[in-house]
Protein backbone atom coordinates (compact mmCIF):
# COMPACT_ATOMS: atom_id res chain seq x y z
CA UNK A 1 0.00 0.00 0.00
CA UNK A 2 2.77 2.31 1.20
CA UNK A 3 4.31 1.85 -2.43
CA UNK A 4 1.81 2.09 -4.33
CA UNK A 5 0.62 5.55 -2.46
CA UNK A 6 4.73 6.65 -3.02
CA UNK A 7 5.12 6.96 0.99
CA UNK A 8 8.86 4.82 0.07
CA UNK A 9 10.24 5.64 4.20
CA UNK A 10 7.16 3.82 5.29
CA UNK A 11 7.24 1.25 2.65
CA UNK A 12 11.03 0.49 3.83
CA UNK A 13 10.40 0.32 7.46
CA UNK A 14 7.44 -1.91 7.05
CA UNK A 15 9.64 -4.06 4.42
CA UNK A 16 12.66 -4.54 6.83
CA UNK A 17 9.84 -5.16 9.85
CA UNK A 18 8.44 -7.73 7.83
CA UNK A 19 11.81 -9.10 6.87
CA UNK A 20 13.31 -9.31 10.62
CA UNK A 21 9.70 -11.16 11.53
CA UNK A 22 9.47 -13.57 8.76
CA UNK A 23 13.03 -13.52 7.18
CA UNK A 24 12.24 -17.31 5.56
CA UNK A 25 9.57 -15.35 3.30
CA UNK A 26 11.40 -14.14 0.19
CA UNK A 27 8.84 -11.50 -0.70
CA UNK A 28 10.09 -8.65 1.80
CA UNK A 29 13.35 -8.72 0.43
CA UNK A 30 11.62 -8.74 -3.33
CA UNK A 31 9.90 -5.49 -2.40
CA UNK A 32 12.24 -3.75 -0.68
CA UNK A 33 15.27 -4.73 -3.71
CA UNK A 34 12.67 -2.87 -5.87
CA UNK A 35 12.52 0.00 -3.35
CA UNK A 36 16.27 0.12 -2.77
CA UNK A 37 16.87 0.17 -6.57
CA UNK A 38 14.21 2.90 -7.62
CA UNK A 39 15.36 5.21 -5.42
CA UNK A 40 19.38 4.56 -5.99
CA UNK A 41 20.12 3.47 -2.98
CA UNK A 42 22.80 0.65 -3.90
CA UNK A 43 24.06 0.31 -0.47
CA UNK A 44 21.04 -0.96 1.09
CA UNK A 45 20.09 -2.52 -2.38
CA UNK A 46 23.49 -5.00 -1.51
CA UNK A 47 22.90 -5.37 2.19
CA UNK A 48 19.64 -6.56 1.23
CA UNK A 49 20.57 -8.85 -1.17
CA UNK A 50 23.03 -10.27 0.96
CA UNK A 51 20.52 -10.46 3.89
CA UNK A 52 18.17 -12.91 2.10
CA UNK A 53 21.08 -14.92 0.51
CA UNK A 54 22.34 -15.48 3.91
CA UNK A 55 18.65 -16.34 5.24
CA UNK A 56 18.98 -19.73 2.89
CA UNK A 57 17.04 -17.51 -0.41
CA UNK A 58 19.23 -18.38 -3.45
CA UNK A 59 17.87 -18.33 -6.83
CA UNK A 60 17.23 -15.11 -8.02
CA UNK A 61 19.17 -13.37 -5.26
CA UNK A 62 22.38 -14.87 -6.36
CA UNK A 63 22.33 -13.16 -10.07
CA UNK A 64 21.22 -9.74 -8.27
CA UNK A 65 24.42 -10.60 -5.74
CA UNK A 66 26.49 -11.14 -9.03
CA UNK A 67 24.98 -8.17 -10.75
CA UNK A 68 25.72 -5.88 -8.26
CA UNK A 69 28.94 -7.02 -7.83
CA UNK A 70 29.79 -6.82 -11.47
CA UNK A 71 28.46 -3.30 -12.20
CA UNK A 72 31.26 -2.16 -8.95
CA UNK A 73 34.05 -3.77 -10.68
CA UNK A 74 34.26 -6.40 -7.60
CA UNK A 75 34.82 -9.22 -10.12
CA UNK A 76 35.57 -12.06 -7.99
CA UNK A 77 32.36 -11.68 -5.54
CA UNK A 78 30.57 -11.31 -8.97
CA UNK A 79 32.34 -14.67 -9.89
CA UNK A 80 31.77 -16.41 -6.30
CA UNK A 81 27.45 -15.64 -6.74
CA UNK A 82 27.23 -16.45 -10.44
CA UNK A 83 29.30 -19.75 -10.48
CA UNK A 84 27.19 -20.90 -7.18
CA UNK A 85 23.86 -20.25 -9.42
CA UNK A 86 25.40 -22.04 -12.28
CA UNK A 87 26.43 -25.04 -9.97
CA UNK A 88 22.91 -25.20 -8.30
CA UNK A 89 20.92 -24.50 -11.45
CA UNK A 90 22.68 -26.25 -14.17
CA UNK A 91 19.42 -25.98 -16.44
CA UNK A 92 19.18 -22.27 -16.21
CA UNK A 93 22.96 -21.05 -17.33
CA UNK A 94 22.25 -19.75 -20.11
CA UNK A 95 20.32 -17.26 -17.92
CA UNK A 96 23.77 -16.02 -16.64
CA UNK A 97 25.60 -14.64 -19.86
CA UNK A 98 27.62 -12.15 -17.69
CA UNK A 99 29.93 -14.84 -16.65
CA UNK A 100 31.68 -15.55 -19.95
CA UNK A 101 32.05 -11.32 -19.81
CA UNK A 102 33.50 -11.65 -15.90
CA UNK A 103 36.02 -13.99 -16.95
CA UNK A 104 36.97 -12.14 -19.62
CA UNK A 105 37.55 -8.83 -17.09
CA UNK A 106 39.62 -11.10 -15.01
CA UNK A 107 41.82 -11.74 -18.35
CA UNK A 108 40.60 -15.57 -18.34
CA UNK A 109 39.78 -15.56 -21.88
CA UNK A 110 40.61 -19.76 -22.11
CA UNK A 111 37.68 -20.00 -19.53
CA UNK A 112 35.73 -17.60 -21.39
CA UNK A 113 36.02 -19.10 -24.79
CA UNK A 114 35.18 -22.66 -22.45
CA UNK A 115 32.38 -21.25 -20.91
CA UNK A 116 30.67 -19.71 -24.09
CA UNK A 117 31.18 -23.21 -26.21
CA UNK A 118 28.85 -24.65 -23.35
CA UNK A 119 26.72 -22.43 -24.28
CA UNK A 120 27.21 -23.36 -27.83
CA UNK A 121 26.54 -26.27 -27.03
CA UNK A 122 22.89 -26.03 -25.25
CA UNK A 123 22.23 -23.43 -28.11
CA UNK A 124 23.83 -23.54 -31.42
CA UNK A 125 21.35 -21.37 -33.22
CA UNK A 126 21.55 -18.27 -30.90
CA UNK A 127 23.08 -15.93 -32.97
CA UNK A 128 24.33 -13.85 -29.55
CA UNK A 129 26.56 -17.14 -28.29
CA UNK A 130 28.70 -17.06 -31.63
CA UNK A 131 29.05 -13.02 -31.58
CA UNK A 132 29.96 -13.65 -27.41
CA UNK A 133 32.74 -16.46 -28.22
CA UNK A 134 33.92 -14.46 -30.94
CA UNK A 135 34.86 -11.30 -28.64
CA UNK A 136 36.81 -13.92 -26.13
CA UNK A 137 38.72 -15.30 -29.07
CA UNK A 138 39.32 -11.91 -30.43
CA UNK A 139 40.75 -10.31 -27.31
CA UNK A 140 43.03 -13.02 -26.63
CA UNK A 141 44.12 -12.75 -29.86
CA UNK A 142 43.00 -15.31 -31.93
CA UNK A 143 41.84 -13.70 -35.04
CA UNK A 144 41.46 -16.69 -36.67
CA UNK A 145 38.65 -18.30 -34.91
CA UNK A 146 37.16 -14.41 -34.01
CA UNK A 147 36.21 -13.99 -37.43
CA UNK A 148 34.71 -17.33 -38.44
CA UNK A 149 32.52 -17.17 -35.36
CA UNK A 150 31.37 -13.92 -36.38
CA UNK A 151 30.91 -15.60 -40.11
CA UNK A 152 28.85 -18.63 -37.83
CA UNK A 153 26.23 -15.68 -36.58
CA UNK A 154 26.07 -14.61 -39.60
CA UNK A 155 24.94 -17.49 -41.09
CA UNK A 156 22.34 -18.55 -38.29
CA UNK A 157 20.85 -14.71 -38.75
CA UNK A 158 17.12 -14.89 -38.75
CA UNK A 159 16.27 -11.38 -38.49
CA UNK A 160 17.55 -8.02 -39.89
CA UNK A 161 17.82 -7.04 -36.33
CA UNK A 162 20.03 -10.21 -35.78
CA UNK A 163 22.27 -9.08 -39.06
CA UNK A 164 22.87 -5.72 -37.87
CA UNK A 165 23.71 -7.07 -34.60
CA UNK A 166 26.41 -10.04 -36.12
CA UNK A 167 27.57 -7.24 -39.15
CA UNK A 168 28.52 -4.82 -35.80
CA UNK A 169 30.90 -7.31 -34.40
CA UNK A 170 32.79 -7.73 -38.01
CA UNK A 171 33.04 -4.15 -38.35
CA UNK A 172 34.54 -4.02 -34.68
CA UNK A 173 36.86 -6.97 -36.06
CA UNK A 174 37.89 -5.29 -39.62
CA UNK A 175 38.49 -1.76 -38.02
CA UNK A 176 40.81 -3.36 -35.13
CA UNK A 177 42.92 -5.34 -37.70
CA UNK A 178 42.88 -2.29 -40.27
CA UNK A 179 41.38 -3.54 -42.79
CA UNK A 180 39.86 -0.72 -43.97
CA UNK A 181 38.43 -1.68 -47.07
CA UNK A 182 36.44 -4.16 -45.61
CA UNK A 183 35.25 -1.96 -42.51
CA UNK A 184 33.95 0.56 -45.36
CA UNK A 185 32.29 -1.68 -46.99
CA UNK A 186 30.82 -3.96 -44.12
CA UNK A 187 29.62 -0.60 -42.34
CA UNK A 188 27.68 0.44 -45.35
CA UNK A 189 25.77 -3.37 -45.70
CA UNK A 190 24.92 -2.65 -42.33
CA UNK A 191 23.98 0.35 -41.93
CA UNK A 192 21.70 -0.45 -45.31
CA UNK A 193 19.79 -3.18 -43.14
CA UNK A 194 19.91 -1.61 -40.17
CA UNK A 195 17.57 0.98 -42.40
CA UNK A 196 14.72 -1.53 -42.93
CA UNK A 197 14.05 -1.72 -39.15
CA UNK A 198 15.07 1.55 -37.74
CA UNK A 199 13.98 5.03 -38.33
CA UNK A 200 16.15 7.52 -40.09
CA UNK A 201 16.84 9.56 -36.92
CA UNK A 202 18.47 6.54 -35.79
CA UNK A 203 20.18 6.02 -39.41
CA UNK A 204 21.71 9.30 -39.59
CA UNK A 205 23.16 8.93 -35.86
CA UNK A 206 25.38 6.09 -37.26
CA UNK A 207 27.47 9.08 -39.21
CA UNK A 208 27.79 11.56 -36.73
CA UNK A 209 29.00 9.83 -33.50
CA UNK A 210 32.98 11.00 -33.12
CA UNK A 211 33.66 7.42 -32.66
CA UNK A 212 32.17 6.41 -36.80
CA UNK A 213 34.12 9.90 -37.81
CA UNK A 214 37.25 8.64 -36.20
CA UNK A 215 37.02 4.97 -37.64
CA UNK A 216 35.98 6.32 -41.20
CA UNK A 217 38.74 9.26 -40.80
CA UNK A 218 41.20 6.35 -40.26
CA UNK A 219 40.11 3.75 -42.96
CA UNK A 220 40.92 7.56 -45.58
CA UNK A 221 37.02 8.45 -45.94
CA UNK A 222 36.90 11.21 -43.63
CA UNK A 223 35.00 13.25 -47.01
CA UNK A 224 32.73 10.45 -47.33
CA UNK A 225 31.32 10.85 -43.65
CA UNK A 226 31.10 14.96 -43.74
CA UNK A 227 29.09 14.27 -46.80
CA UNK A 228 26.87 12.54 -44.58
CA UNK A 229 26.64 14.81 -42.15
CA UNK A 230 25.58 17.86 -45.02
CA UNK A 231 22.76 15.72 -46.41
CA UNK A 232 21.74 15.42 -42.70
CA UNK A 233 21.51 18.55 -41.77
CA UNK A 234 20.01 19.58 -44.89
CA UNK A 235 17.31 16.69 -43.59
CA UNK A 236 16.77 16.86 -40.38
CA UNK A 237 14.52 19.74 -38.31
CA UNK A 238 16.68 20.62 -35.06
CA UNK A 239 14.33 23.44 -35.09
CA UNK A 240 16.42 26.67 -33.64
CA UNK A 241 19.71 23.99 -32.17
CA UNK A 242 22.23 24.70 -34.41
CA UNK A 243 22.63 21.00 -35.54
CA UNK A 244 25.89 21.19 -38.01
CA UNK A 245 27.56 22.90 -35.31
CA UNK A 246 27.00 19.81 -32.69
CA UNK A 247 28.49 17.75 -35.33
CA UNK A 248 31.46 19.49 -36.12
CA UNK A 249 32.10 19.35 -31.99
CA UNK A 250 32.24 15.19 -32.72
CA UNK A 251 34.70 15.82 -36.03
CA UNK A 252 36.97 18.11 -33.83
CA UNK A 253 36.95 14.79 -31.50
CA UNK A 254 37.48 12.41 -33.76
CA UNK A 255 40.48 14.32 -36.14
CA UNK A 256 42.01 15.57 -32.34
CA UNK A 257 41.62 19.33 -33.47
CA UNK A 258 41.23 21.15 -30.72
CA UNK A 259 40.71 24.66 -32.78
CA UNK A 260 37.76 23.21 -33.86
CA UNK A 261 36.17 22.03 -30.84
CA UNK A 262 36.65 25.50 -29.07
CA UNK A 263 35.15 27.20 -31.82
CA UNK A 264 32.38 24.68 -32.32
CA UNK A 265 31.64 24.54 -28.89
CA UNK A 266 32.04 28.64 -28.31
CA UNK A 267 29.21 28.91 -31.43
CA UNK A 268 26.79 26.10 -29.95
CA UNK A 269 27.56 26.03 -26.24
CA UNK A 270 23.65 26.31 -25.35
CA UNK A 271 22.73 23.78 -28.11
CA UNK A 272 25.01 21.46 -26.45
CA UNK A 273 23.77 21.43 -23.30
CA UNK A 274 20.22 20.94 -24.63
CA UNK A 275 21.58 18.19 -26.52
CA UNK A 276 23.61 16.44 -23.91
CA UNK A 277 24.03 15.84 -19.80
CA UNK A 278 26.44 17.64 -17.46
CA UNK A 279 28.30 14.38 -17.45
CA UNK A 280 28.48 14.24 -20.94
CA UNK A 281 30.07 17.88 -21.20
CA UNK A 282 32.84 17.29 -18.65
CA UNK A 283 34.16 14.45 -21.46
CA UNK A 284 33.52 16.87 -24.12
CA UNK A 285 35.63 19.43 -22.37
CA UNK A 286 38.27 16.93 -22.07
CA UNK A 287 38.70 16.09 -24.97
CA UNK A 288 38.85 19.85 -26.35
CA UNK A 289 41.19 20.21 -23.35
CA UNK A 290 43.52 17.21 -24.30
CA UNK A 291 43.36 18.32 -28.18
CA UNK A 292 43.80 22.43 -27.28
CA UNK A 293 47.21 21.22 -25.24
CA UNK A 294 45.63 22.28 -21.70
CA UNK A 295 46.87 18.30 -20.12
CA UNK A 296 46.34 19.33 -16.57
CA UNK A 297 42.56 20.49 -17.13
CA UNK A 298 42.11 17.62 -19.50
CA UNK A 299 43.38 14.94 -16.59
CA UNK A 300 40.76 16.70 -14.42
CA UNK A 301 37.91 16.86 -16.90
CA UNK A 302 38.72 12.57 -17.57
CA UNK A 303 39.15 11.87 -13.89
CA UNK A 304 35.67 13.92 -12.91
CA UNK A 305 34.26 11.81 -16.14
CA UNK A 306 35.30 8.88 -14.40
CA UNK A 307 34.41 9.50 -11.30
CA UNK A 308 30.63 10.83 -11.82
CA UNK A 309 29.96 7.84 -14.36
CA UNK A 310 31.62 4.87 -12.53
CA UNK A 311 33.30 3.67 -15.34
CA UNK A 312 36.68 1.90 -14.38
CA UNK A 313 39.90 3.55 -15.08
CA UNK A 314 40.82 0.70 -17.63
CA UNK A 315 37.45 1.91 -19.72
CA UNK A 316 39.48 5.06 -20.62
CA UNK A 317 42.61 3.80 -20.63
CA UNK A 318 43.21 5.25 -24.23
CA UNK A 319 42.53 8.44 -23.99
CA UNK A 320 44.14 8.51 -20.20
CA UNK A 321 47.45 6.98 -21.50
CA UNK A 322 47.50 10.18 -24.09
CA UNK A 323 47.25 12.47 -21.31
CA UNK A 324 49.29 11.11 -19.18
CA UNK A 325 51.90 10.65 -22.32
CA UNK A 326 51.20 14.59 -22.69
CA UNK A 327 52.10 14.82 -19.18
CA UNK A 328 54.98 13.00 -19.37
CA UNK A 329 54.20 10.98 -16.34
CA UNK A 330 55.12 7.47 -18.65
CA UNK A 331 54.68 5.32 -15.47
CA UNK A 332 50.87 6.31 -14.72
CA UNK A 333 50.59 5.52 -18.39
CA UNK A 334 52.31 2.41 -18.85
CA UNK A 335 50.28 1.31 -15.53
CA UNK A 336 46.74 2.10 -16.83
CA UNK A 337 47.84 0.78 -20.19
CA UNK A 338 48.46 -2.89 -18.66
CA UNK A 339 45.05 -2.78 -16.85
CA UNK A 340 43.40 -2.29 -20.55
CA UNK A 341 46.17 -4.88 -22.06
CA UNK A 342 45.20 -7.44 -19.27
CA UNK A 343 41.47 -7.62 -20.75
CA UNK A 344 41.93 -6.67 -24.59
CA UNK A 345 45.11 -8.02 -26.12
CA UNK A 346 44.02 -7.32 -29.57
CA UNK A 347 43.71 -3.76 -29.42
CA UNK A 348 46.59 -1.92 -31.17
CA UNK A 349 45.85 1.46 -30.34
CA UNK A 350 47.09 0.12 -26.62
CA UNK A 351 50.40 -1.34 -28.25
CA UNK A 352 51.16 2.19 -29.89
CA UNK A 353 50.34 4.00 -26.03
CA UNK A 354 53.08 1.61 -24.90
CA UNK A 355 55.46 2.65 -27.45
CA UNK A 356 54.75 6.46 -27.26
CA UNK A 357 55.35 6.14 -23.11
CA UNK A 358 58.47 3.56 -23.13
CA UNK A 359 59.79 5.88 -25.78
CA UNK A 360 59.68 8.91 -23.69
CA UNK A 361 61.17 6.91 -21.19
CA UNK A 362 63.98 5.64 -23.23
CA UNK A 363 63.38 2.26 -23.38
CA UNK A 364 63.24 2.00 -26.93
CA UNK A 365 63.41 -1.73 -27.16
CA UNK A 366 60.37 -2.25 -25.40
CA UNK A 367 59.14 0.58 -27.30
CA UNK A 368 60.15 -1.71 -30.40
CA UNK A 369 58.12 -4.61 -28.72
CA UNK A 370 55.05 -2.65 -28.18
CA UNK A 371 54.88 -1.72 -31.79
CA UNK A 372 55.42 -5.39 -33.05
CA UNK A 373 52.58 -6.55 -31.57
CA UNK A 374 50.40 -3.32 -32.98
CA UNK A 375 51.76 -5.14 -36.65
CA UNK A 376 51.11 -8.25 -35.54
CA UNK A 377 47.31 -7.61 -35.01
CA UNK A 378 47.69 -5.30 -38.31
CA UNK A 379 49.72 -8.07 -40.29
CA UNK A 380 46.15 -7.57 -43.20
CA UNK A 381 46.11 -4.07 -42.61
CA UNK A 382 45.85 -1.99 -45.80
CA UNK A 383 49.01 -0.19 -46.22
CA UNK A 384 46.65 3.21 -46.24
CA UNK A 385 45.17 2.77 -42.81
CA UNK A 386 46.26 5.92 -40.79
CA UNK A 387 47.22 4.52 -37.69
CA UNK A 388 49.17 2.10 -39.26
CA UNK A 389 50.92 4.65 -40.85
CA UNK A 390 51.26 6.92 -38.15
CA UNK A 391 53.15 3.58 -36.06
CA UNK A 392 55.41 3.42 -38.79
CA UNK A 393 56.55 6.79 -38.45
CA UNK A 394 56.67 6.53 -34.86
CA UNK A 395 59.22 3.06 -35.32
CA UNK A 396 61.32 5.65 -37.64
CA UNK A 397 62.05 7.35 -34.41
CA UNK A 398 63.72 4.28 -32.03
Amino acid sequence: YYLFQNDMGRAVRLGEMWKKLYPQNEEPYRILGLIYQITGQIDNLETNWKEGYDAGHKGGFLLNLGNIYSEQGEFDKALKYFEEFQQLYPDKAGEIRQLGTLYMNQGDFDKAIEYFDNQLLVDDNNVQNHLDISTAYLKKGDFSNAEKSIDNALKKSKSAQDSVTAMTYLTNYYYNRGMADKYLETDQERIAVFSTVAPPVMIDAQYYNYNSIKRYKDCGALELIQQKHGEIVKNIDMGNINFACIIQVNVGIATQDGELMTKSMEECSDDLKVGGTATQMIMIEGFRDLYSGNYESALQNMQLFSDTTGLPRHALATVMAEIYNSLEDYDESIDILNEAYKLDSSNPEIQVLFAKAYLGKGNKSKAKESLDRAFNIWSDADSDFVPLIEAQQLLQEI
